[in-house]
């Protein structure tokens, strides 16, 4: 996920510094891995994959024995703490899934129902460079046999994503106040469209045909959606573009960090147009789910 800050943050120095990602990395993978209750530590994504940059966030799966919970009632919170702790130390946001193990295969199918992400799961555990602990068997089961879902299920899928993105966009306040980390979800999530729409649809359309999902299929399953939402992504991809060149010029000291008024006001300026073009890129997704599986 594309990290916005908010100005507080950013006068905190609170912005990773080069380097800080593969540092937070190891720093989870060291404490984690070290707790008796956790079986598996599982750092992936973008860090280990050489394609973070300064506003990546750290994917990290962390699996616990569900037999320990019943003795050890505070056992996610101490993992929880200790991400806290990591992302406090290195300013890098910690994206944290903490599963329990061996539950029914029915409950982790539903913490996996993205196919493209739990491929990568079993691809990031399977090459083993982020992980500590066992590869985690059931995660393997469960990525190896999502893809044989009918197109109505599919369908569904596809579409409680979409009613989920949109109730995070209608649910958001209606103006940016700096610091609010609702508002800063909101404007992250409709950022991060143009990435995760192209997913989606890459994924309804490869799982109807029967087909694996390439790379490019992103970039060409965009192009297919209707033109009020090409232009919505368009606008929403700007907009994080735009955001990322504001952000590296403050942190390079173009900008005076005792003075963020212009930073914060960009991003009060953008806030409406992204979560307008958030619910019109999520309705329009809505619509072409239905017409396509129709």
């Amino acid at each position: 996920m594309g990290v916005v800050y908010s100005g507080l943050e950013l006068q905190r120095g609170a912005i990773p510094r080069d380097g800080a990602h593969l540092e937070a990395a190891d720093m989870v993978i060291d404490r984690i891995s070290s707790l008796p209750w956790v079986t598996t530590t599982l750092v992936h994504g973008s860090v280990l994959d050489g394609r973070s940059n300064r506003r990546s966030d750290l994917d990290t799966l962390v699996i616990y024995r569900y037999e320990d919970l019943r003795h050890i009632p505070h056992a996610v919170g101490v993992v929880k703490q200790i991400l806290d702790e990591v992302s406090s130390e290195t300013a890098v946001k910690v994206e944290a899934n903490i599963w329990p193990s061996e539950e029914p295969t029915r409950a982790r199918k539903q913490r996996m129902y993205d196919m493209l992400y739990s491929w990568h799961l079993r691809h990031a555990m399977l090459a083993g460079k982020g992980l500590a602990g066992e590869v985690d068997q059931q995660t393997l089961h469960v990525a190896d046999t999502l893809p044989a879902e009918d197109t109505e299920a599919i369908r569904d899928v596809a579409l409680n994503y979409t009613v989920y993105k949109q109730g995070g966009f209608t649910g958001a306040p209606t103006r940016y106040v700096d610091g609010d980390p609702r508002a800063l979800a909101a404007m992250q999530r409709g950022l991060e469209l143009p990435k995760s729409i192209g997913r989606k649809v890459a994924q309804l359309i490869a799982s109807c045909e029967g087909r694996e999902i390439s790379g490019n299929d992103f970039v060409f399953d965009i192009h297919m959606l209707d033109d009020p939402t090409k232009s919505a992504l368009t606008k929403l991809a700007q907009i994080n573009s735009d955001y990322t060149e504001l952000l590296e010029c403050y942190r390079g000291m173009d900008g005076n960090p005792n003075d963020l008024s212009d930073y914060t006001a960009w991003i009060e300026q953008q806030y409406g147009a992204v979560i307008a073009n958030g619910m019109v890129a999520t309705v329009g997704l809505s619509h072409f789910i239905h017409d396509y599986i129709s």
